[in-house]
């Protein structure tokens, strides 16, 4: 029987480069998609998809809000226009604030005026090809696994719309509803932000992982077999980065810095065809240096942001903790496998190369404060080593639901999906 790498995809996967927020969809290389560690050398090729869309998020304090009310649950249009730098029109801002305050009335945020809560659907699609190869080396230990990663992204933020919150009362907020219904164009003639729908499709992240395990027989008790492995790699920034000038883009990969993950991993089997497992992962991105959408005054809000600006980002790091229970070959070989997931990532940190803007008020995005997610796996799969005993192949198929059950700071997917593999 061969061993098989069938695995998921990197989106974001947990992007830790933000457009307007992570995504809760499983990395290329997650252990939740492979199958138990058999330890036979030889090739093995997959094929795997995953799928799921949303029009809600979680906030980053754990609450229910629209799609792009993840960081902001609504977007102040007045400090919006307030400090321009660099890339907006200072003038056609000072301007139109200018206009605000001499219309009459009340001209600040009152948490309604100048306010538009932001309405829209995602929907993401990933394809990740997999091939590996199994080996020994004379002399160590274990079983070497060398596994390249090939994810095929297709995203999508459509259905966008916002409503204006601004009330009636007075003229300056009559003057407000008026910029508020042509706020597509304003954002685009001050600050080169398009509001459009955002459609892009193409290659994530290349992932390169090598991984070592063994098998240890304990001589006690119901427990069989204990598998303990390392594994280390590296993702290539080959998915295409965030579109600064497109509001609602984001990044098929990690938008542009080189990762490694390292993590650890024991499996059990035990009697009575059960199996469970526990993981942890750290995933380490280098620091970027990139032209972003950057705030000018502490207020306003994301991701409404004019104002354009190179930055440096330090990556906090990703924790990635799993764990799941298995039943397998319960008839021939067919196995189902409960699986639960938390990721934690660190706070990012910008330092900006631009004297213009302020790396205190920068920093102030909630965008680059901590988030978490939690994810709940039924996986079913069969593996047709029965079948294929006598052949130089052995198939494997699988399909899985996975609930997004909560977090802070993220658009958590209810997601579906199915894999193909073979070994030889």
């Amino acid at each position: 029987m061969k061993k098989y790498s069938l695995l998921a995809f990197f989106l974001i996967s947990f992007s830790t480069i933000k457009a307007f927020a992570p995504v809760n969809f499983l990395s290329p290389y997650d252990p939740l998609w492979q199958p138990y560690h058999t330890h036979v050398c030889g090739f093995d090729f997959s094929l795997g998809i995953e799928s799921g869309s949303k029009g809600s998020s979680s906030d980053i304090k754990g609450n229910r809000q629209t799609l792009l009310g993840v960081y902001n649950p609504t977007q102040s249009i007045i400090p919006m226009l307030e400090n321009p730098q660099g890339s907006v029109a200072s003038a056609g801002a000072s301007a139109i604030l200018m206009g605000f305050m001499t219309a009459g009335g009340p001209f600040t945020d009152d948490g309604t005026r100048g306010n538009v809560r932001m309405f829209a659907t995602f929907k993401e699609t990933n394809i990740n090809l997999n091939g590996g190869y199994t080996f020994n080396i004379s002399g160590l230990p274990g079983y070497f696994t060398l596994n390249l990663y090939l994810p095929i992204k297709d995203m999508r933020v459509s259905d966008f719309m916002f409503q204006d919150l601004t009330q009636s009362n007075f003229m300056s907020e009559l003057a407000m509803q008026a910029f508020i219904r042509d706020l597509a164009n304003q954002a685009q003639q001050l600050g080169g932000l398009s509001l459009d729908n955002w459609h892009e499709a193409g290659l994530g992240d290349v992932v390169l992982l090598l991984e070592w395990s063994t098998k240890i027989m304990p001589s006690y008790g119901k427990l069989r077999v204990i598998t303990p492995y390392l594994r280390f790699g590296v993702s290539m920034p080959t998915g295409e980065s965030v579109d600064i000038n497109k509001m609602l883009s984001m990044p098929l990969g990690n938008g542009g810095p080189v990762g490694l993950p390292l993590a650890a991993g024991f499996d059990f089997e035990f009697a009575g065809h059960l199996r469970a497992g526990v993981y942890a992962e750290v995933l380490y991105l280098f620091d970027h240096t990139h032209e972003r959408r950057l705030k000018t005054a502490v207020t306003q809000t994301e991701p409404l942001l004019l104002n354009r600006g190179n930055a440096t980002k330090n990556f906090g790091s990703t924790w990635i903790f799993e764990a799941y229970a298995e039943a397998f070959k319960l008839w021939r070989g067919f196995s189902a496998k409960l699986a639960w997931q938390y990721v934690h990532h660190d706070d990012d940190k910008l330092f900006t190369k631009d004297a213009a803007f302020s790396n205190d008020i920068i920093n102030t995005a909630n965008s680059l404060k901590d988030w978490t997610m939690h994810n709940l796996m039924l996986q079913g799969t069969y593996d047709f080593s029965k079948e294929f005993d006598q052949t130089w192949l052995t198939p494997y198929i699988g399909i899985f639901y996975k609930f997004g059950v909560g977090g802070q700071g993220i658009i958590d997917n209810n997601t579906v999906g199915g894999m193909l593999g073979v070994g030889f």
